[in-house]
């Protein structure tokens, strides 16, 4: 058996090789950069190892330990999260082999390199990750010396191995506490960090995050938002069963790794595990990738996935859908049409070019009779339907409408369509209500005939619904669609030549379409709406299209959704809107890593995924927890508490508001003879509810 002074002799010849392999390196760090002296690392590390082997010495219970081989074996007394983004760079890689040390306080952890132990490209298979992409690595310390949470202030990076290029790209860095994520500090544009160097210093800082309520201030409501979500584990199969799983995407970028499945563990965490129950979720399209098709909406999304994942606490008839490209057909996306029609056809059914086919069995009322019976909050009480000003449109669920959700907030949405589809001829016959802003528009592209129609629209809608929430002295306008600008901190131009007014009026934006997360306004900032409105600002856009479809899209490494919780505060006349994202999956893989996806037969493989595989965490719901946003997805609006002044606007919207009731019963009414229609196919009735004040023209 060893002794404790052969254990600390063993240790102090690993003292001697550790100053030889650091000698090399130059006094000063690379200019600009704050850092530690090498010889100062070099000094605190001998300082810490030989303090560990005095340690032994007078504690050897509490250190280190020989294994039933005889190997010296370390324990573990502290470990963190470490998030590393790199950015693309000539002339530099990201495969070289890099260790990290953290300190603070004092102290430090340990250059984990010992023994070439726990070097960060032994975290994931093959090199540690390509230029441009994300991964998270656990860092532990085996130091009696390690530096507490709380104090963390710099950490260093060294190659300790060299790649190809021989130097490692900038990167930004974020700490977390382990297991739990709890942000510690960050620091962005780390710099080059060249093979066979000096440790590279830099300062933590730092993370954004929201402070808490205002002591006093009353929470109103609590609302959630998803988007571009698949299905839970448990109907995993359906795409197979719908044959698309080996000729689409949707099937393997939904199904191909645990991400895809995490939304509904992780929100089963947040209202089972966490308590925290909203009173509204609004789905904002790509409602399963399912074309609408109800009995798959009903198991799969409805009873499976969002009934389990609340316990039955969140009633159907408070989930509110919008609706994207793939609730039209689920395969296609409504991405090119038959050339002879130019048409994308409800359901499921698509060729391999992804082109909609018709499906015979479902159509338009299929379609739409689907839509209400899986969320009858469309034919409810807290969905209003404004009253059009644009001729011969009659605005309507589920294509668009309002929600006001009553007792005492001040908050109004706005469920528009845009629904980010290059055709937006969708069926044999349409409504003038559910021609959509065009997947063009948003993109900036050039437009086809029909487009500038689309935008015209959803403008006169956004008129009518800021309108009547004036009239209902509302405060605050969310505005909620599939698609959204592109890039999200640029306005679509025709959109907002258009719209320009009305957009204005506008506070917040969410929407999804893009599988990423972005967000126009700073991390955990606060935006004032006064402010805003007086400068004339766009509001604030808010994507967050990472529900579940996994590309490797923008090194998306987290799958999520948001919160948004309504607080007033009486005292300061003040409503203030806290927006903070949650992840559900956090990404177990380098982000974006090669598919293992083989044989791929579309035309357009999909090379890179993101959440593959997920950090499990035990006290989870089925190992998936709903973290704080790990990057700091979330701020805060806020607006007056008292009523605006009255406008000749609002005046006229008194009108409106009086004859609120009579529209929500004209509505229920409507969905009432659309269910018979439905179920008693009776070519007689009109699902379209036309009068002869106000005759709807289909076309």
């Amino acid at each position: 058996l060893a002794t404790p002074s052969s254990l600390a002799l063993a240790l102090t010849m690993t003292i001697s090789s550790l100053v030889a392999a650091l000698g090399h390196a130059a006094d000063a760090c690379p200019p600009g950069v704050q850092s530690c002296r090498s010889g100062d690392s070099i000094a605190l590390l001998q300082r810490t190892i030989q303090g560990r082997s005095s340690n032994l010495s007078a504690q050897p219970q509490q250190s280190q330990q020989l294994s039933g081989e005889g190997e010296l074996e370390f324990k573990t007394y502290g470990a963190w999260w470490v998030q590393l983004e790199t950015a693309n760079s000539d002339g530099c890689g990201t495969n070289a082999r890099v260790s990290v040390l953290l300190s603070g306080g004092g102290k430090q952890s340990d250059f984990p390199n010992w023994g070439d132990r726990m070097d960060l490209a032994d975290q994931f298979e093959g090199d540690n990750f390509e230029v441009g992409n994300v991964g998270i690595y656990k860092i532990t310390c085996q130091s009696l010396n390690c530096p507490e949470d709380d104090t963390l202030s710099q950490i260093c990076l060294q190659i300790v191995a060299g790649g190809p290029s021989k130097s490692w790209c900038p990167a930004n860095v974020r700490v977390f506490s382990y297991p739990d994520f709890k942000a510690l500090g960050q620091t962005d544009s780390f710099p080059r960090v060249e093979h066979n160097g000096e440790p590279v210093c830099m300062p933590l800082v730092p993370v954004p995050s929201l402070p808490t309520p205002p002591a006093g201030a009353e929470r109103i409501k609590h609302v959630t938002f998803w988007a571009d979500f698949g299905v839970p584990r448990a109907y995993g199969h359906l795409y197979n069963e719908f044959g698309i799983q080996a000729s689409f995407p949707n099937g393997l970028c939904l199904t191909n790794g645990e991400g895809g499945f995490s939304l509904y563990s992780g929100f089963a965490d947040y209202v089972i595990n966490q308590g925290k129950i909203p009173d509204t979720l609004f789905l904002l399209g790509d409602n399963g990738y399912l074309g609408g098709m109800s009995s798959s909406l009903q198991y799969a999304v409805n009873d499976a996935g969002i009934r389990k994942s609340t316990d039955g606490k969140l009633p159907s008839s408070s989930v509110f859908p919008a609706i994207g490209n793939h609730d039209i057909n689920g395969p296609s996306g409504c991405a090119t049409g038959h050339t002879e029609e130019d048409l994308c056809y409800y359901g499921m059914k698509a060729n391999l070019v992804w082109k909609a086919k018709r499906d015979e069995n479902f159509g338009f009322e299929e379609w739409n009779h689907s839509w209400f019976y899986n969320f009858p909050g469309l034919g409810g009480g807290q969905v209003v339907i404004p009253e059009s000003t644009m001729p011969g449109v009659r605005w309507q669920a589920p294509y668009r409408y309002n929600v006001d959700l009553g007792d005492g907030s001040v908050v109004y949405f706005i469920v528009g369509l845009a629904a980010g589809a290059n055709l937006n001829q969708w069926g044999e016959r349409m409504l003038p209500v559910g021609l959509p802003v065009s997947k063009r528009v948003m993109n900036g592209d050039a437009l086809e005939s029909g487009d500038m129609r689309g935008v015209q629209t959803e403008c006169k809608f956004l008129e009518d619904s800021l309108l009547h929430g004036e009239s209902l002295g509302k405060r605050i306008f969310v505005y909620l669609t599939h698609d959204g600008p592109h890039p999200v901190w640029q306005m679509p131009q025709r959109l907002s030549e258009q719209c320009e007014e009305n957009l204005m009026k506008v506070d917040v934006w969410l929407f999804g379409h893009e599988h990423f997360m972005g967000l126009s306004v700073p991390h955990g900032s606060t935006v004032d709406q006064e402010k805003r409105r007086s400068a004339k600002s766009p509001p604030v856009r808010f994507l967050l299209g990472n529900g579940g479809y996994d590309e490797g899209e923008e090194m998306a490494n987290t799958v999520s959704f948001v919160a948004m919780e309504e607080y007033h505060d009486q005292k300061a006349g003040r409503v203030q809107l806290y927006f903070q994202a949650y992840d559900t999956c956090v990404s177990n893989i380098n982000c974006a890593s090669p598919s293992k996806i083989q044989n791929w037969p579309a035309p357009d493989p999909i090379p890179r995924t993101c959440w593959r595989k997920c950090i499990d965490f035990s006290d989870g719901y089925e190992n998936r927890k709903a973290l704080k946003s790990i990057n700091s997805y979330a701020f805060i609006y806020e607006a007056q508490l008292n009523p605006w002044p009255t406008t000749a606007a609002s005046l006229r919207g008194v009108g409106l508001a009086m004859a609120t009731l009579t529209l929500r019963q004209h509505a229920a009414a409507a969905l009432a003879r659309r269910m018979f229609c439905f179920e008693t196919v009776n070519a007689a009735c009109s699902l379209f509810d036309a009068s002869p004040e106000r005759p709807l023209e289909v076309v």
